[in-house]
């Protein structure tokens, strides 16, 4: 019976033998990222307790075994980290690693540099990645059945494997580690999984007990509860189910957190028709047709970089994108599909990888088969992320803004595919600046706080060592009702600049209430802020930023319809035309909108604003109107006529 299956079991009657199988087959797992991270004995066997506590008090309903081994390393972090941050005392930091192969000298040292770092980075790996490597690397499973377990093939699995172990690398690479990907994977096979003490397994079932049985009496964590045996094991999950049928069923997973990307500094956010879960390998698939054979290179040497990050983005008619993700092979290549809606769309290509400068270049309509981008060694800037009283902020988001004025059909340095976060005693690295900076803008992102803009220095002693200040920022908060008064629940309430940072954005709740955390005023002392419902008129208004938390009320009106025809030269509509709100030139699109026309070139807006609002249509094959200004209320009559070419 796989993991699942005995999780299932428990859940469903409290089987104490197949929480006995849980803690026998897991808890090797557990206590080795907790031993990783705490470097201490002790502390590790507290950890590994608390972690199957929670297991026994609320066993999640997960899927396969990929989520089980995920749900189980993913705690082990959080419970490791909390108990950190809880030690007064400094953490032990010689770390007693039990080789299950006879090590070398340098693997040891490569081991021992890895370390501290490893849970950290796979937790920041995607979910299906972390999956792939604890089943493969942690709990021992042949490709075979890790494809069995995460619904795909054995090549697949192999493919996810290999993808997963170079985006792990590239995670420790900001480490100064620099190991080869294989060489990794061996390191990880032999030494991540260490064996738990004897007795540890009986010691968490007993406390499971008492945490799960209301029992009031006192335990140590740490080992003052001594109980030894299989007999004493079978003894206390017996006593752990009668318990637990005892207690209100407390089942269900905590909620994961939404995160929202940072807006891309200087530049409109893409809207993607289609987004992929994860880079793929160099390789595309068989249905697939190559449009660019991409090999990326290392300024310095010439040599093939792997493990690149690289985002080819086709675009459309209306700005609309398809975009796909993929990581160079071992010889830096990454091959480009063809666009999946056919015809020549416009393609950009981004690449990043940490230590080097992240670049971007446009191809246009017409690309060569092949290309070789030349990426330059980057600059580093690092330190800690802190709030106004001087507190460590961890899952801080950062990105660079660029200083080079773009130009046109060459590599540009381009930052709005790196991706770095504080870690969770709020440190950071940025390896990615061009060394001819002397100072890189940085701005600073986190749920709750305000997006900060910073300035740190780079080639200095200071850039490594860098405290940087995430600010609070304001509150606006209000009520959003129709002309009656009525509650308008649903509506989305945004905050609304042109400053190419993140928008901060919420809906309102069932009383039409909403409140908006996180607004800066570091350029001004008002904030603008948009509010959006189907069928009514928007409204865009400015807020002043008096006191750490404002009041602004709305009332919207049943919205004007916006609507309308495209035609050609001769009369006949035109159906699929991208139709969507544009912005001027000082770059405000304050509401958004699009939509393409049906069989009959009809476009309709039900909730359009009432003041005079710029328009775009385009289609392939004809040419583009944009900055069209239209007011809702008239029946428009839109022409395009064939492009010339």
């Amino acid at each position: 019976m796989n993991g699942t299956k005995l999780l299932a079991s428990y859940r469903r009657t409290g089987s104490e033998t197949a929480f006995a199988d849980l803690l026998r087959r897991y808890t090797n797992l557990v206590y080795s990222v907790a031993k990783r991270r705490l470097s201490d004995e002790s502390l590790a066997e507290e950890v590994t307790q608390m972690v199957f506590i929670r297991l026994a008090k609320a066993p999640p309903d997960l899927k396969h075994d990929g989520e089980l081994a995920s749900w189980l390393h993913r705690t082990a972090v959080h419970v490791a980290i909390d108990v950190w941050r809880s030690e007064t005392r400094r953490r032990a930091r010689e770390q007693q690693s039990v080789a299950m192969l006879s090590p070398t000298h340098e693997e040891a040292r490569i081991w021992k540099e890895i370390t501290p770092h490893l849970d950290e980075a796979l937790n920041q790996l995607p979910e299906e990645d972390r999956q792939a490597v604890l089943l493969r690397f942690f709990d021992r499973k042949p490709m075979r059945d890790i494809g069995s377990t995460l619904g795909v093939s054995e090549d697949a699995a192999k493919m996810r494997v290999s993808r997963a172990l170079n985006r792990l690398r590239a995670q420790l690479v900001p480490h100064g580690i620099t190991c080869s990907v294989a060489a990794l994977g061996l390191l990880i096979a032999a030494r991540s999984t260490e064996a738990a003490p004897a007795n540890l397994a009986a010691r968490i079932v007993s406390a499971s007990h008492t945490a799960v049985g209301g029992h009031t009496a006192s335990f140590s964590f740490v080992g003052a509860l001594k109980l030894v045996g299989a007999a004493t094991l079978i003894v206390t999950v017996a006593l752990l189910f009668v318990a637990r049928g005892r207690r209100d069923a407390e089942t269900g997973v905590g909620a994961s957190m939404a995160v929202q990307a940072p807006t891309t500094p200087g530049q409109e956010p893409m809207r993607f028709q289609r987004s992929t879960a994860g880079a793929s390998t160099g390789n595309v698939s068989v249905s697939e047709k190559i449009h660019l054979r991409l090999q990326v290179v290392a300024g310095d040497t010439g040599e093939g970089l792997e493990g690149a990050e690289v985002r080819a983005a086709y675009f459309y008619a209306g700005g609309r994108g398809e975009r796909h993700d993929l990581l160079t092979d071992s010889n830096g290549e990454a091959l480009i599909p063809e666009a999946r809606e056919g015809g020549n769309p416009g393609m950009n290509v981004f690449v990043s990888i940490p230590g080097y400068v992240p670049v971007a270049i446009g191809f246009g309509k017409i690309a060569a088969s092949e290309y070789v981008l030349k990426v330059e060694p980057a600059a580093l800037v690092a330190g800690v992320v802190v709030d106004e009283e001087g507190r460590a902020v961890s899952g801080v988001r950062l990105q660079a803004f660029r200083k080079e004025d773009y130009k046109d059909d060459q590599p540009n340095t381009d930052f709005q595919t790196t991706r770095v976060e504080t870690d969770s005693v709020g440190l950071f690295q940025y390896p990615y600046l061009p060394r001819s900076y002397d100072e890189v803008r940085l701005t600073l992102t986190a749920d709750g706080y305000a997006a900060t803009e910073v300035v740190v220095p780079v080639g200095k002693p200071e850039s490594v060592n860098a405290t940087l200040v995430i600010q609070r920022g304001f509150v606006v908060m209000g009520r959003v009702t129709d002309d009656q008064g009525a509650p308008i629940p649903g509506a989305t309430v945004r905050e609304y600049h042109e400053f190419g940072r993140r928008r901060v954005s919420t809906e309102t709740d069932w009383n039409g209430e909403f409140q908006l955390p996180g607004i800066s005023n570091q350029y001004t002392s008002t904030t603008e802020v948009t509010v959006e419902a189907k069928g009514l008129t928007p409204q865009l208004r400015k807020v002043d930023l008096l006191q750490t938390t404002n009041i602004a009320n709305f009332s919207l009106s049943k919205a004007t319809l916006f609507r309308g025809r495209v035609l050609d030269q001769f009369g006949q509509p035109l159906a699929g035309v991208a139709c969507r709100t544009d912005s001027g030139r000082e770059g405000r699109q304050p509401f958004e909108w699009f939509t393409h026309t049906d069989a009959e070139g009809r476009f309709e807006w039900d909730s359009a604003p009432s003041e005079p609002t710029l328009f775009w249509f385009e289609m392939d094959g004809y040419e583009v109107i944009r900055d069209r200004t239209l007011t809702a209320g008239t029946d428009h009559d839109i022409t395009l006529v064939p492009r010339a070419d």
